[in-house]
């Protein structure tokens, strides 16, 4: 059952891209499915309700099949992760690289996290990850980890610009960040991204951002496949991956809902709506929590008061 607020959401027709904002516990992941639903009851439509992580997907795949009794309009809904959606564009777009787009080795079945580890600390007499070392020791003085910020910074910068054009890296305003990156180490962490991402064409394996790069050379290919286009968890969608989406449906009314709250974002990416081609965008909001206790809102207003500072303010978000 939807509260009158939320039921507006679902019911609601907008002229185009359209984005739901709401504190955590408000139900936004309800509406989007709720709105999936209502979508797919017109006879020709095809409907997309898309998340980040597969195992998200999965309790979609679930709320969906609980949600919907009649098969016609289950038929016309397609659940899936956004790393799963990229390996099957890119199995049509490049059939012979299947090995190669997996987040898990075909040869020895090592993650591509146990692979970063190898590369970043140079192991297997691999010295690629030397460039990096300034930037790695500059951080440890700071007390904190060299490995995990610049494998961040790899995504950021990717979810930012696209790879024949890295070089705008250099200069690139970079907010976000509470310790900045000198020019120099800028292109220490490009070169560095360039042989990380050989290290993971040399093994056979792709992380979540390498796939999204793959997929960007191949945008202009990319057609209208769906009549409507729902994001879960829109939050962790950076440029690359939203303008992938925008590719994928027609502009038009209800072309592509985006729920998700930019506070409860967990990745490191460059996001910009408008570099992404979403303009127009209508705006919700839902301010009730209908899950958390007074007690556990308290203590998270806390955590974020104790630790907000001026760039947040300056986020377009």
């Amino acid at each position: 059952f939807l509260h009158p607020e939320q039921e507006k959401v679902v019911q609601a027709d907008y002229a185009g891209v359209a984005q739901l904002s709401g504190v955590s516990g408000s139900g936004k992941t309800c509406v989007a499915v709720r709105r999936a639903l209502r979508l797919a009851e017109t006879p020709d439509a095809k409907v997309l309700l898309l998340t980040l992580n597969r195992s998200l997907a999965g309790l979609l795949n679930q709320l969906v099949d609980a949600a919907c009794n009649d098969e016609a309009v289950r038929s016309r809904i397609k659940v899936t992760s956004f790393f799963e959606l990229a390996q099957q564009l890119l199995h049509v777009l490049e059939p012979r690289n299947d090995r190669r787009y997996a987040d898990v080795t075909w040869k020895l079945s090592e993650h591509v996290d146990e692979v970063f580890r190898e590369y970043y600390r140079r192991w297997t007499n691999n010295n690629d990850a030397a460039v990096l070392l300034p930037l790695h020791k500059s951080m440890t003085a700071r007390g904190v980890s060299g490995e995990n910020y610049i494998r961040e910074e790899f995504d950021w910068i990717r979810s930012a610009v696209r790879p024949p054009a890295r070089v705008d890296y250099l200069t690139l305003e970079r907010k976000g960040r509470k310790f900045p990156i000198l020019p120099e180490r800028r292109q220490d962490l490009v070169s560095g991204l360039e042989s990380w991402e050989k290290k993971m064409l040399d093994v056979g394996v792709i992380d979540y951002l390498g796939l999204t790069s793959a997929l960007i050379n191949h945008l202009g290919k990319l057609e209208p496949i769906y009549s409507n286009i729902l994001v879960d968890e829109a939050q962790d969608f950076g440029t690359t991956e939203l303008s992938v989406i925008r590719q994928l449906v027609q502009v038009g009314p209800n072309d592509i809902f985006l729920c998700g709250d930019i506070a409860q974002t967990i990745l490191p990416k460059h996001r910009s709506l408008s570099d992404a081609g979403l303009a127009g965008i209508a705006r919700e909001r839902i301010r009730q929590n209908y899950r958390n206790s007074r007690e556990i809102l308290h203590a998270a207003y806390d955590v974020l008061k104790n630790n907000l500072h001026e760039e947040m303010f300056q986020n377009e978000d």
